[in-house]
């Protein structure tokens, strides 16, 4: 297999030394096991059946993948031997079959092997994102051959570009760099990649302010003209104060920049405040508000200053810290410093100060505090401390002992506070006397006794008399005392689990404990609770106590019956073999019927036993276990002659047979009228008695309706009428219901206050008013002030008066609801439910109204809420050029709602640019790439360049036109035009503003050409000859052509016009310098004519030399020094 040629490797089955081919293919593959190879052998000498031997092939395309070139068409297409090849040399897929290109297997494989195998995939496996994935995490570099659907996919994006934000520079699209979402997701991942977002990003404020919130250090990458704007980098400062480190030195040096800078973060001082600033008082004083330590950045000058630092410790008083020596001697400054923190005066006022007694009673005055730190000569000073304490009685912890052994000062202290004897020395203390009125005073001064008198009976007794708790603090002797601790007791029954365990047995001590709190048997003696007569006093006392009783106890018929005379709960706690004992648990039910429902169920279910029970009390039957007894008449009579309440009980069936049963139950209240079966509600003397109960007079009826409005509807047949029109009677009815106006005659229902009375519970009341009342305005606008629904019950005369509709609005626009159609179609009236509440809007539109241009037009103006009014509009208004252009006026957004003929219209949307350029994003698509049309947008609003495509943008005549009328146009422009210097001077020409207000990335600093504090650096305009001026000054002109100087010449006119006295601004001073040096150079020109004219250019440099000079000082001194104060 002779060698085959590539530009790598000839590969030769040529015999290792000996100089003869390999003849046989056993040679062939011999030599390729040991691969010693020697370059020179022709092709021409391979038998070319070995070219379609895979043995042979794949021998050779291991050692060279490249040799896959010259195997067949079969073995190209062999995966295995492929694969081979691009294991050695991925180009090697150059000469792989096409078919295998699309088989996503095999092209997973050879990825795997090399990413840069993806170029060579099919177009379709290209926008695989798992396939173009796997390449990508091999090297990011892979991405370039993705699909360009892949591309814009933001998910596939965001997962390609996580290795390496390189990513997004080089193959992210346009539209993803213009994607807030996608940009904000990718500077989580890389910091750097916000350099790629759009200069419209970039500029914008509120997008650059979200992508510091992730990282702050994002502004690197933001918009120079943003990082000029001083609004915007102290908005910046909320995210970190570093941001500053990006802030040109204009701005650094501006002091009310900084300032305003020191109020969001007082280390600004540290890094970017000029000595100047240190020495300014307001600026370093609102650092102090921040931080006290911020003074370590002030002058030395301000530290002497006694006003500064006097208005500084007012602010913090451990400013003192950094005052000077003298001021820290000042007695005004260190008591400022006293009121905001007496470590600072401690610490950092004077040892003088500290010592001088009339200040420091002054002081103690301001704040007791201090005599920590006071003089040891001041501690003993008696006046000192007594004003201190005065203050605070914790101030005698920090008096000299001798002053704390002074009974005077600590009465003093403990007028305050008992508690002021923590610091009072044992000669106090152990003071009998002293003691003795420390307690009447505070039964807890007892804890600060000696042990001699906390075992003194009688100052124990007295701290009792105050508080049973004091116990707590008495010897352990007179805790076994049986009268200390009934003393005690008695004041709190607590004080029991602070007695001797030998007086906790004691049954009256304990007894008279639980007088107060049963749960005090929680401290009693074990032995107590097996003790009967002792458990029978406690659960007389309280049936909780039977908690704590013993189970033999609780097993005691006659000491739980006890228990269940206190409370039938009681039962909580009997054994399961008492509420099984039948004769027990009718003790029980004797005692009270609830105890049934501790009974079990078999005895529940005993017949005879329940019977037995309803015997004891008919209230039983109410239990849900004698449900069986209620049928039983005889019972059921028996209870309701003890309640008619018990009628309620009685089973329906049994009611409507058995009439003396229910006849008893009248007789004893009528309102058992209520619970009478339909079958006896006619019988003549349930019903006489019922009356009966009501009374026989309008009177009586009056007396019984006082107690329960129900009792008029069974007056006497005679006295109905009379009742039903009777006044006082139905007023006192309505007045517990509403309901009770059913019942009113005709002319009470006329009647203003009845009706008033009804709607103040239901404005449905109305129902019942007559047509007098419903058609009264001032009746149906009181009505209103209950609820505006009560309109419903007005009459349609009222329902039609436009009058009477706006009154009723005033009170809730919601009336209109219940106007006529006519009115509801009313424009006017409508109009004015909307002034009220713009919902009136979507309730009231009709048809009608819809198609009514001065009605929607008027609700464009009142609804100034991104065009929704126009909503309404009915279709024939929407496709109507005046009414739509009307709409615009009033909102641009009018045209989300317009027809769609209308936005094809190019005469149409071109009005509308004229109103406001953001019609134009409404335009269809083939208007907006309709050459002329954008042209004419443009002229009227040069904004319009938002909207134009990229061809658009790269239109010189276009753009230009934009920034004739403002220089910002400019931003829309495509990257081609703003590198593209004929265009960027005939911009110029049109707006010559733009000059300086260009920038790019690759801008070095420069410094100006006028003097400037510290020589600081600000960043140089984007125009090359610009940058060239600043360094080597008017030599550069000389290259530079003549139209070029004209441009910047025709500036004169403009800086005058805008900045005519400016000329401390160094953009305005750089144009007046470009200026002035070309009209220089003119001059020089035509003194060289003259001169020529004249046969005298030698004297060229010598005459006009010191004029040149002249002219060329354009800057002065004082323009200078007038910067520095700029």
């Amino acid at each position: 297999f002779s060698c085959l040629s590539t530009s790598r490797i000839v590969l030769s089955l040529r015999a290792m030394g000996s100089g003869a081919s390999c003849t046989s293919k056993d040679e062939a593959l011999t030599h390729l096991s040991n691969f010693s190879v020697t370059i020179g052998q022709d092709y021409t000498d391979a038998p070319k059946s070995w070219k379609g031997d895979a043995e042979i092939v794949e021998g050779v395309v291991k050692q060279d993948g490249l040799a896959l070139s010259y195997a067949s068409k079969e073995l190209k297409n062999d995966r295995a031997i492929v694969l081979q090849a691009v294991e050695q040399d991925w180009e090697a897929l150059k000469h792989a079959s096409p078919a295998l290109m699309e088989d996503r297997d095999f092209m997973e494989e050879a990825v795997k092997l090399d990413w840069h195998a993806i170029s060579f995939a099919s177009d379709a496996l290209r926008n695989d994102s798992e396939l173009m994935m796997q390449a990508i995490r091999q090297d990011w570099r892979a991405l370039e051959y993705a699909s360009k659907d892949l591309k814009r996919d933001q998910m596939f994006m965001l997962e390609a570009v996580k290795d390496d934000w390189r990513a997004v520079r080089d193959f992210a699209p346009k539209q993803l760099l213009e994607d807030q979402e996608f940009i904000l997701e990718v500077v989580k991942l890389h910091l750097q990649a916000f350099s790629c977002a759009t200069q419209k990003l970039r500029m914008s404020r509120g997008f650059v302010v979200k992508v510091m919130q992730q990282r702050w250090r994002a502004i690197d990458h933001a918009a120079d003209m943003l990082k000029m704007d001083q609004t915007f980098m102290l908005d910046a400062m909320k995210q970190c104060w570093r941001v500053l480190d990006y802030a040109p030195s204009n701005m650094i040096s501006d002091r009310v920049f900084i300032l305003e800078a020191v109020k969001r973060d007082w280390r600004v001082l540290s890094c970017y405040a000029s000595t100047a600033f240190r020495n300014d008082a307001e600026i370093m004083l609102e650092a102090v508000k921040q931080n006290v330590h911020s003074l370590e950045c002030a002058a030395n000058t301000l530290t002497k200053d006694p006003e500064f630092i006097l208005s500084a410790v007012e602010v913090n008083g451990y400013a003192l810290m950094y005052a000077s020596e003298d001021l820290k001697n000042d007695p005004e400054v260190a008591m400022e410093a006293v009121k905001q923190d007496s470590y600072a005066f401690g610490e950092f006022a004077s040892d003088e100060l500290k010592s001088d007694q009339e200040f420091m009673v002054d002081v103690m005055k301001e704040n007791w505090r201090a005599l920590e730190y006071a003089h040891d000569d001041i501690k003993h000073d008696r006046e000192v401390v007594t004003e201190a304490i005065n203050q605070c009685w914790r101030a005698l912890k920090y008096a000299a002992p001798a002053l704390q052994a002074d009974q005077d000062i600590v009465s003093e202290a403990m007028q305050q506070d008992w508690r002021a004897l923590e610091f009072a020395p044992k000669s106090i203390t152990g003071d009998r006397d002293f003691m003795l009125e420390a307690v009447k005073a505070s039964k807890s001064a007892l804890r600060y006794a000696s042990d001699a008198l906390k075992n003194d009976t009688e100052v124990v007794l007295e701290a009792l008399k105050q508080d049973g708790h004091a116990l707590i603090y008495a010897s352990a002797a007179l805790k076994k005392d049986r009268n200390i601790v009934l003393e005690a007791v008695k004041q709190s029954s607590q004080a029991l689990k602070y007695a001797d365990e030998g007086v906790r047995a004691d049954r009256e001590v304990v007894l008279e404990a639980m007088s107060q709190d049963w749960r005090v048997l929680e401290d009693a003696a074990p032995k107590l609770f097996k003790n009967l007569a002792f458990m029978t006093e406690a659960v007389k006392k309280s049936w909780h106590a039977l908690e704590y009783a013993s189970s033999s106890l609780r097993k005691n018929h006659g000491f739980m019956l006890e228990a269940v005379k206190q409370d039938y709960r009681a039962l909580n706690h009997a054994p399961l073999s008492l509420k099984k004992d039948r004769d027990f648990m009718l003790d029980a039910v004797k005692v009270n019927w609830h105890c049934l429902d501790y009974a079990v169920v078999a005895l529940k279910k005993d017949q005879e036993f329940m019977q037995e029970v309803v015997t004891f009390d008919r209230r039983a039957l109410g239990h849900y276990s004698t449900k069986p007894l209620r049928n039983d008449r005889d019972v059921m009579l028996e209870t309701i002659k003890m309640d008619w309440h018990a009628l309620r009980l009685a089973p329906e069936a049994v009611k409507r047979r058995d009439r003396d049963m229910v006849l008893e139950a009248v007789k004893q209240d009528w309102h058992a009228y209520d619970l009478v079966p339909p079958n006896l509600k006619r019988d003549p003397e349930i019903v006489a008695l019922v009356q009966d109960h009501v009374g026989s007079n309008p009177g009586q009826v009056l007396e019984a309706v006082k107690q329960d409005w129900h009792s008029m509807t069974h007056a006497k047949a005679t006295l109905s009428d009379a009742v039903k029109s009777d006044r006082d009677i139905m007023l006192e009815a309505v007045k517990q219901d509403w309901h009770a106006l059913e019942k009113a005659s005709d002319s009470l229902h006329k009647d203003r206050e009845i009706l008033l009375e009804g709607l103040k519970q239901d404005w449905h009341a109305l129902f019942y008013a007559s047509d007098v009342l419903k058609n009264s305005e001032d009746f149906m606008l009181g009505a209103m002030k209950y609820d505006w629904h009560a309109l419903q019950y007005a009459s349609e005369d009222l329902k039609g008066d436009p009058d009477f509709m706006r009154e009723a609005m005033k009170q809730h626009w919601r009336a209109l609801d219940y106007a006529s159609e006519e009115l509801k179609n009313d424009r006017d009236l409508v109009l004015e439910a909307m002034k009220l509440d713009l919902g009136a809007l979507d309730c009231y539109a009709s048809e009608a109204l819809r198609d009514d241009r001065v009605f929607i037009l008027e609700a464009m103006r009142m609804v100034q809420r991104d065009g929704y009014a126009f909503l309404y509009a009915s279709e024939a208004l929407k496709a109507d050029w005046e009414t739509v252009l009307a709409a615009i006026q009033q909102s641009w957004r009018a045209l989300d709602h317009a027809s769609e003929t209308l936005k094809q219209d190019r005469d149409f949307m071109v009005e509308a640019v004229r109103y406001n350029w953001r019609a134009l994003g409404y335009a269809a698509t083939n208007l907006r790439s309709n050459r002329s049309f954008m042209m004419e947008a443009i002229r009227y609003d040069w904004r319009a360049l938002e909207f134009a495509s990229e061809d658009q943008r790269s239109d010189k005549d276009m753009v230009l036109v934009g920034v004739k009328q403002d220089w910002h146009a400019l931003d829309y422009a495509s990257e081609a035009l703003k590198k593209d210097a004929d265009f960027m001077l005939l911009a110029v020409k049109e707006n010559w503003i733009y000059m300086h207000a260009g920038e790019t990335k690759e801008d070095k600093e420069w410094t100006p050409p006028i003097r400037r504090k510290k020589n600081r650096k600000v960043r140089k305009p984007s125009f090359s000859y610009f940058a060239a001026f600043s360094t080597q000054g008017p030599k550069v002109l000389e290259p530079v052509k003549h139209r070029d100087l004209e441009a910047l010449a025709a500036c004169k006119s403009e800086s005058e016009e805008h900045w005519p006295n400016a000329t401390a601004c160094w953009c305005c001073q750089w144009l007046r310098k470009v200026r002035g040096t070309y009209e220089l150079e003119v001059k020089k020109k035509k003194r060289r004519k003259r001169r020529k004219k004249n046969g005298d250019e030698n004297s060229d440099g010598e005459e006009y030399g010191d004029d040149d000079d002249e002219e060329d000082g354009d800057f002065s001194e004082s323009e200078g020094e007038e910067d520095d104060d700029y």
